[in-house]
């Protein structure tokens, strides 16, 4: 019975989300799988850049916040899908410049979704500056796992850190968001059936002894 048990935790286990904490660029937030920037707080560099895209003329690659903005300033980004998703984790990746936490860093983040008209927070995060490990302090990277989340529309809110005159806005790198498929009807009702099956295989095995 144990090793059914075994089976039916590892049946369940294959369907969670798990991914590397890398940036991505063909994930369900990206602007090659259609999403679209709908509105920001103020960006020196286009919004687009942290969903894969290299629209920015200023540090190509990077999402820059406006500058000149006081410590404790919240930036924003909203953005959509083409159509209703599946959340199940996200990726976020930033960094200030080297050895000055002052700039273009984070003090505390929040991600948010359309629910019925209200954005709804689901998950706040406060990196701790300076944030980073080893060589290189100024970078941070976060993985989240275990959402479940149906949605189309999410707002990221970005607390800056301190102020340094030209260089006071975050910088984001990429922020991935990542759904696993949702079985089809059909493919759910063989799963369960087959479940059904072992646990009743199970217990004509365990009447036998």
């Amino acid at each position: 019975m144990k090793r059914i048990l075994g089976l039916i935790i590892g049946l369940l286990m294959m369907s969670g989300t798990a991914q590397a904490i890398v940036p991505v660029y063909n994930d369900i937030w990206d602007i090659s799988q259609g999403a679209v920037v709908t509105n920001t707080s103020g960006m020196l560099t286009d919004g687009r850049d942290m969903f894969g895209g290299t629209y920015g003329w200023v540090e190509p690659g990077d999402a820059l916040f406006a500058d000149y903005k006081p410590d404790g300033y919240t930036h924003w980004i909203e953005w959509n899908t083409p159509g209703i998703i599946n959340l199940t984790g996200f990726n976020l990746f930033a960094a200030h410049d080297g050895n000055n936490p002052s700039a273009r860093a984070i003090r505390e983040f929040r991600i948010y979704y359309l629910d019925g008209g209200n954005w709804t927070k689901f998950y706040t995060f406060d990196p701790s500056h300076p944030y980073g490990s080893g060589l290189y302090q100024n970078e941070f990277a976060l993985g989240v796992n275990g959402l479940n989340i149906n949605a189309q529309y999410f707002r990221a809110e970005f607390d800056q850190y301190g102020y340094t005159q030209y260089a006071s806005g975050p910088r984001v790198y990429e922020l991935d968001g990542f759904s696993n498929p949702v079985p089809e009807p059909g493919s759910l009702w063989m799963l369960g059936m087959g479940l059904i099956g072992l646990i009743g295989y199970g217990k004509v095995r365990l009447g036998k002894k």
